[in-house]
């Protein structure tokens, strides 16, 4: 395994231990690998062709999305996700899916999406 296997291996275990805390920041990751925030947004920039707080809202989406489609409620997805304000949650959700929450899980239940 290269170095930039290990160190994508490295980060995403550390999004995966952290995402639902909404005090976990990109700042707070790159301190956590001994980074200054702009080297470490070209490194995982370079490694994931995204920056390192995208990375963070992928997951926190990809997650949320799971729990909507289980049934779960919109507000308890919001704080389980890292999200401490549920028009934050609502807003970030939008501009991954095109939807709101509430209209994805409607969608999804009706068969269209």
């Amino acid at each position: 395994m290269n170095n930039k296997e290990a160190l994508r291996r490295k980060i995403n275990k550390e999004i995966e231990d952290n995402y639902n805390d909404p005090e976990f920041t990109v700042e707070v990751l790159s301190r956590k690998f001994n980074y200054s925030q702009s080297h470490f947004r070209e490194m995982v920039y370079e490694i994931f062709s995204m920056s390192p707080k995208r990375l963070i809202l992928m997951k926190r989406m990809n997650e949320a999305l799971d729990l909507l489609v289980r049934g779960e409620r919109i507000y308890m997805i919001a704080k389980q996700v890292g999200y401490l304000n549920i028009r934050s949650f609502r807003k970030a959700f939008n501009g991954v899916y095109g939807l709101s929450p509430r209209n994805y899980k409607k969608r999804f239940y009706k068969g269209e999406i």
